[in-house]
């Protein structure tokens, strides 16, 4: 039998730098894990490894050494599936983990927690089989507690871009296991799930806002598990009591209503951005989004190509309703805090509340809107008039609703056009492919033209014509016809070196933002590559090309950088900015051959050659 637990692959102090930040869910409740036994699987592999979350913990994967550090741990701790009923799993290497406890914000959900995911300390492995918190009254398709090998690699695409351009935290996917075995849903109408390799993405652990629900309707467990209602209360009373206790709010009373303010001010600046940017988590649930505001699983999420109403599931509201369903968590949090706070029947939220959260839902979409045209210093009465422009458009696309199954669309458009105000920023007046967009863009134009001088006019446009780029690369349909042949069964294996080459591609080429670069600067193209970014400006040197560039901070405040390594010298050398776990600068590099490189006092820094370029904008808009 393998061994157990950190300690078997790391020393005390690579243990602290692993968990640095995370939390350990048996600590929260004495009720919040029901053990489950799984056994080890014969013929796991590893299939992906986070190399960027990795290096911000001072691992560097591109070390043989380490890799096989990580890699043992990894298959050591996770190769393992609750199920004894296959042939490739060891039945007499067997191990205990756990699953965690979380109710709903409506309690009609008729599962007590976690259905795929074992939890083992700071982290958890999702898709691992059914857990005992899966009820017999669950659909088919959400019971059988696996995960393909699809799922996992698109989690972890939209983990690493949230991560990166999202105001608050997202939950990654660290690695993803290839766990030897296939599976078909027993829905049939889930076609991407039927007869698929099955995997294993492990994660961080994360406190869910749902950790802090009861879970009322969970009654009878598929695996047999005798579920009590009297734990499930527990938990929740102790989960809430940690929380507001490591938020202080023991030494000051009535400070559990400014919890929930921030908790519920995260949110709606995440889903601002989201809006702004049209990228769609699927909906807004305490299950799915951590007491900070961060997300976590990305099944669902959609890279959208325009601001229309898009419903991606059947039972929830879709993109540009999401502040809908706060009022569920609301409702929630406020009914169950002040019960297990002894605060009477319920917290009460005056008018004044939701009002102040609408109020900071529409500042975030203001300040994020007027990011696309970098218009947000500019005086109050410029930005509200672009602001005011922007929101009408957006207004008059959400009157088209169009559904989605699997990525594939039903337009609800007469004339089954995606109309896009992208295609006038870059084709001109002509280019414009509807009223709105005309309209729009004439409006923006004179707008720009008396408010502001022509240099950062050009600026304007240039940063529309990247951030508004619809993400092609992340389209739902496109990733997963290309991941259905990668991860065919039908066919060999994939390596781990063809996925982190797919993953870091998509990725790559699916980045639009970065919210470090400072305003002025034009964007003409990029690469990214976990955790490294080069951006190509406007800005000019004489015969130097200017590049934004910013990659993780290492140990003694060394930087990476596309697997090369400034010294903090060199970096103060070159004027870099450093931030916690980043670092980032203009610096000016020089073109030889094709390459472009940042000239040291005894060496070259190479910079990558741009793997996406953003189309100029319109003569029309820039003379």
């Amino acid at each position: 039998m393998a061994p157990h637990g950190l300690k078997a692959y790391f020393s005390t102090e690579e243990i602290d730098r692993l968990q640095a930040g995370l939390p350990d869910l048996g600590r929260w409740s004495t009720q919040l894990l029901v053990p489950f036994q799984v056994s080890r699987l014969r013929n796991a592999s590893i299939s992906w490894l986070n190399q960027r979350w990795f290096s911000e913990r001072h691992f560097n994967l591109t070390d043989q050494v380490v890799l096989d550090q990580v890699s043992r741990w990894i298959l050591g701790d996770f190769a393992y599936v609750a199920s004894q009923k296959v042939i490739e799993v060891d039945a007499n290497d067997t191990r205990t983990l756990h699953a965690d406890r979380y109710g709903s914000s409506t309690g009609m959900a008729a599962h007590g927690g976690s259905g795929r995911v074992a939890i083992d300390g700071c982290f958890q492995a999702k898709g691992v089989g059914q857990t005992p918190l899966v009820s017999v009254n669950s659909r088919a398709g959400h019971a059988h507690g696996c995960l393909s090998l699809m799922e996992g690699i698109r989690e972890a695409i939209f983990a690493e871009i949230s991560a990166a351009e999202f105001p608050h935290e997202a939950v990654p996917i660290i690695a993803i296991i290839d766990t030897g075995l296939t599976f078909s849903s027993p829905d049939k109408s889930d076609i991407h799930d039927q007869r698929v390799r099955r995997a294993i993405a492990i994660r961080p652990a994360a406190i869910r806002i749902a950790h802090a629900e009861r879970a009322p309707l969970f009654k009878a467990s598929v695996t047999g598990y005798a579920n009590k209602q009297s734990d499930d209360a527990l938990r929740t009373k102790e989960v809430i009591h940690t929380w507001m206790t490591s938020a202080a709010c023991d030494a000051v009373p009535g400070v559990e209503l400014h919890v929930v303010r921030a908790l519920l001010a995260a949110i709606v600046e995440q889903i601002a951005f989201g809006q702004v940017h049209r990228l769609f988590c699927g909906g807004f649930f305490s299950s799915n989004v951590t007491i900070s505001g961060g997300f976590l699983d990305f099944g669902n999420m959609h890279a959208l190509p325009n601001w229309s109403h898009a419903q991606v599931h059947s039972a929830v509201e879709g993109f540009g309703s999401e502040m809908s369903l706060l009022q569920n968590i609301v409702d929630s949090l406020s009914f169950h805090i002040a019960k297990y706070r002894g605060l009477g029947q319920v917290l009460t939220f005056n008018s004044a509340f939701y009002n102040e959260v609408d109020r900071k839902y529409v500042e975030a979409w203001r300040a994020f809107s007027l990011g696309l045209f970098q218009m947000d210093k500019v005086s109050k009465p410029n930005m509200d008039e672009m602001h005011q422009i922007l929101f009408d458009y957006f207004g008059a696309q959400q009157q088209t609703r169009t559904r989605y199954r699997f990525g594939e669309v039903v337009r609800a458009m007469k004339d089954g056009k995606e109309r896009w105000i992208y295609d006038g920023v870059v084709g001109g007046r002509k280019g414009a492919p509807g009223l709105h967009e005309a309209t729009t863009l004439q409006r923006i134009d004179a707008f720009l033209r008396k408010a502001i001088p022509e240099a950062q006019r050009r600026v304007a446009w240039h940063t529309a014509a990247r951030l508004l780029k619809p993400r092609y690369e992340l389209d739902r349909l496109k990733l997963l016809k290309e991941l259905a042949s990668l991860t065919s069964p039908a066919r060999p294996k994939p390596s781990p070196t063809s996925v982190q080459n797919y993953i870091a591609r998509v990725v790559d080429q699916g980045r639009r933002h970065w919210p470090r670069i400072p305003n002025g600067a034009s964007v003409l193209g990029h690469v990214a590559r976990e955790g490294s970014s080069a951006l190509l400006t406007d800005l000019t040197n004489g015969d130097r090309r200017t590049f934004w560039i910013e990659g993780l901070l290492g140990e003694d405040h060394s930087c990476h950088f596309f697997g090369q390594m400034l010294s903090e010298s060199e970096g103060k050398t070159l004027g870099l900015q450093y931030h916690p776990q980043y670092w980032s600068g203009f610096v000016d590099a020089v073109k030889d051959h094709e390459q472009h490189f940042i000239e040291l006092s005894d060496r070259r820094l190479m910079i990558p050659p741009m793997t996406v370029t953003y189309a100029p904008p319109s003569q029309d808009w820039l003379s």
